[in-house]
């Protein structure tokens, strides 16, 4: 079930694993991901946080195991070249995983 709500220009999505634990929440500006993206285990443990600055990735993401242990880290401060698909894209309506 994906839940969408306006405020302003930027639409906030939120989904939820099927057993009502959230899958997912980020907002998008522009038809743009932008600000964080979070992921999470079917147990409501964070999987992954990405940052956006309209479709850009910024900022430092991060991947972690379903017991809370950092397993990734990606740095996009000076890193920002190139279209990345992050876990979760709404548009493609794929599963989660790096794509």
């Amino acid at each position: 079930e994906i839940r969408l709500s306006l405020v302003g220009s930027e639409m906030c999505i939120r989904d939820r694993h099927k057993n009502g634990e959230t899958y997912l929440t980020g907002e998008v500006k522009n038809n743009e991901k932008h600000g964080t993206w979070e992921f999470f285990y079917e147990s409501g443990q964070l999987q992954a946080r990405e940052k956006y600055n309209e479709g850009r990735p910024v900022g430092v993401w991060k991947t972690f195991s379903p017991n809370g242990r950092l397993l990734e880290q990606n740095d996009f401060r000076s890193i920002n070249q190139g279209d990345l698909n992050s876990r979760g894209n709404p548009y493609a309506g794929g599963p989660p995983g790096i794509k």
